[in-house]
């Protein structure tokens, strides 16, 4: 499905590029469109030649004119662990992810909330929000040195308050979120535009992919439920120039999508 006048502005579309992504950089460059670097979004990869498939990536990216961005690691960064050694192992990890943003001229890192739902205790919100302040300090200030955004994605959190709460209290203006709908319709059952409201003052960036509404599919949109249309009409009055991620795993699933937004 391709809509008569363009949805989003083609200037404001990033392209994500994971496994093949010296393949995928040169259909970037030519579309004309932004890349978000999600190669070290697997913490592995830091272990595994990362001087080497970092060279790699730096040169594919001498062909791309749009802007840059990178997706931070995620599995088993519980930043807001009890066990030091763990945060220890997070901070590492996030640190690797600011210093391949630094190296690709990257505007901006993802990281994952790491709200965890299933933790059915009564002290367990404070305990992530206590801890998590203690972390993200220093990391935001190496972020600050070095002009990068941190933007927090949600992930598996039922509501938005867990984030709005961290967002409120540490207060940075380079550190903002990155709002997934297809997170939101798996995991929450509070409407996307009560999200929308209360995290309006922090969104900077969006992540889309479509899915069949049981699992995260990374689907190009139009081939899931997802409604599109009115999502990116919720976000018109977001008091910010938002950025779009089309969230798939590989060019030409991207490339559906940027028909389905009238922009093929």
């Amino acid at each position: 499905m391709s809509h008569t006048a363009p949805l989003l502005d083609r200037d404001r579309i990033f392209f994500t590029a994971c496994n093949e992504i010296e393949k995928d950089l040169p259909v970037i460059a030519r579309l004309g469109v932004g890349v978000e670097i999600q190669t070290f979004a697997m913490p592995q990869l830091f272990e595994n030649n990362y001087e080497k498939r970092l060279e790699g990536i730096l040169e594919a990216l001498t062909h791309v004119r749009g802007p840059i961005g990178c997706h931070g690691p995620f599995i088993d960064t519980v930043h807001y662990s009890p066990d030091p050694a763990v945060r220890r192992n997070a901070y590492q990890r996030y640190q690797q992810a600011l210093d391949a943003a630094r190296r690709t001229k990257a505007g901006y890192v993802i990281f994952h909330s790491q709200f965890n739902p299933l933790i059915k205790t009564r002290e367990y919100r404070d305990l992530y929000h206590n801890y998590s302040m203690g972390f993200w300090p220093p990391i935001l200030d190496q972020a600050a040195k070095q002009g990068t955004a941190i933007y927090l994605e949600n992930m598996f959190e039922p509501t938005p308050e867990p984030l709005m709460r961290l967002l409120d209290d540490l207060r940075a203006d380079h550190l903002g979120v990155c709002l997934d709908l297809a997170h939101i319709s798996l995991y929450s059952n509070w409407p996307t535009q009560v999200w929308i409201d209360m995290l309006r003052p922090y969104i900077r960036h969006i992540h889309l992919s479509d899915s069949h509404g049981e699992y995260d599919d990374h689907l190009p949109l139009g081939e899931g439920i997802l409604d599109f249309g009115r999502f990116i009409g919720q976000l018109r009055d977001v008091p910010y120039p938002l950025t779009y991620a089309l969230e798939h795993d590989g060019h030409r699933q991207a490339q559906a999508s940027l028909a389905y937004l009238g922009l093929e």
